[in-house]
This record gives C-alpha cells, structure tokens and sequence, in this order.
C-alpha cells in the first residue's frame, strides 16, 4: 500500500512480510532514497559473495523504516507543508518506510518495533516537530 500526496509524490509505504510466494520481492524503485526487499530462500540457496561499491549520494531528506516485531500503531502521515494525508495501522510483522513528509505514531497495543533511518543522524539538524 502505498501513500501518495496531492503531486503523487510517494510519501510512506506499508508492507506486509507474511508473504511466501517469490524467492525475492523488491517492493521499491531503484531510484529512491531506499530500496526494501523480501527474501524467502530455501535451504540450500546461495546469495554470491559481493562488495557494495563506494558511491558518492546526493540524499536531502531521512527515510525511515518501522519494522513492527509484535503489537500495533497507528501512523499519521503528513506531506511537506505538515499537512495531514492518511493514516494507516501497522500490525505485527509489518513494515512501513516513511519516504517524504512528516509522520506521528500512536500505540494501539503494546509495541515492540525496530527502526532504521540513514545517518549520520542529528536531531536538531534533522528533526522538526509540529
């Protein structure tokens, strides 16, 4: 699922990891800031030994995934100018990537979650809350 602002601009992406049907599923262009996959492998598979090539990126906002371990929240999804776009709940093994915009959480249930966004990080730089 996807959610889009008023330009179509992609602002956050929901992801359910209970899917078991492709060896792999690339759930993002490779022209954003970040790419997400799904990897079902068997035993036996074989990712090849490789090495990421250093590259110089031009990135001028953070993306961040929320990966729900357990529990449930609610995100609010905002684009640009702080306006509110949609919210979505994500539910346990679920992941949302936060593209572009603002977001907020609510916890519905008790909530485990792991996030990642890119760095360096620094809060006063990176963050303004609304």
């Amino acid at each position: 699922m996807q959610i889009l602002d008023s330009d179509n601009n992609l602002l956050a992406m929901l992801i359910n990891l209970d899917n078991n049907n492709e060896r792999a599923e690339f759930f993002t262009k490779d022209t954003l800031d970040f790419q997400a996959a799904l990897f079902n492998l068997k035993e036996g598979d074989e990712i090849k030994r490789h090495i990421h090539n250093k590259n110089i990126r031009q990135i001028s906002s953070t993306t961040e995934a929320i990966y729900v371990i357990n529990g449930r929240i609610q995100v609010g999804v905002y684009d640009d100018e702080k306006n509110f776009v949609d919210e979505v709940e994500v539910n346990t093994n679920e992941l949302i990537l936060l593209f572009n915009g603002g977001h907020s959480m609510n916890v519905l249930k008790d909530t485990k979650f792991f996030e990642i966004k890119q760095g360096p990080y620094v809060e006063d730089d990176d963050k303004e809350r609304f």
